[in-house]
């Protein structure tokens, strides 16, 4: 119970968070030989939401990525590569039609992780000439995310969401709350999960 109420604390996930946390917000104004961002799924996706008539919604994390990834595109005037498996990966492609009227170019639906996330998606970009991309995703999962794209022999940006910001007042960093909790959850996922990559490479 203890090491629950720990992690709940704002000020404990924050520092968690700082562990994974190793690449720099984005900055537009600099110059990048990207030819396509690529936005990678995450949580918070509902197929049949009543309040849009029965069709998809995003929510959470997916949709602070899908968010970013528009106003980038809109910035950047850059195409939209959308990845993850079927369910998710349609969700992702009405929310950006729907939402923002950015749709994507390209709606890559056979990855189940990460590894399967960079594969293929480096195939469908390469068959269009694309080389050099911006990649969308949590803060805390860019570092795995590179290392991956990385591999596929693209050149890779990050630009990263749900950076670390000032979120609570000094006194309510010392109290426990859901939100300190998924942020610890989120960092230490990322933690155990880029060891386990680190073995299998």
């Amino acid at each position: 119970l203890g090491l629950l109420w720990l992690m709940s604390l704002p000020t404990v996930a924050d520092r968690l968070t700082r562990l994974v946390e190793v690449y720099p917000a984005f900055n537009p104004a600099r110059a990048t030989h990207a030819q396509a961002i690529v936005i990678l799924g995450g949580q918070g996706g509902r197929n049949r939401a009543p309040e849009y008539g029965g069709q998809p919604a995003a929510e959470l994390e997916l949709l602070e990525r899908l968010n970013y990834g528009a106003w980038l595109s809109r910035l950047t005037h850059l195409p939209i590569l959308v990845t993850s498996d079927p369910k998710n990966v349609h969700v992702m492609a009405v929310s950006l039609t729907r939402d923002f009227q950015v749709p994507p170019h390209w709606v890559e639906r056979n990855s189940h992780d990460t590894f399967e996330n960079a594969r293929n998606s480096a195939l469908m970009l390469r068959a269009d000439h694309v080389s050099s991309i911006l990649l969308v995703t949590s803060t805390t999962h860019m570092v795995r995310a590179m290392q991956e794209f990385s591999a596929t022999g693209l050149a890779v940006t990050a630009a990263p969401v749900q950076m670390l910001a000032h979120r609570e007042d000094a006194p309510f960093r010392y109290l426990p709350t859901p939100e300190g909790m998924q942020r610890s959850n989120r960092a230490i996922y990322e933690l155990i999960g880029e060891r386990v990559r680190e073995l299998f490479a």
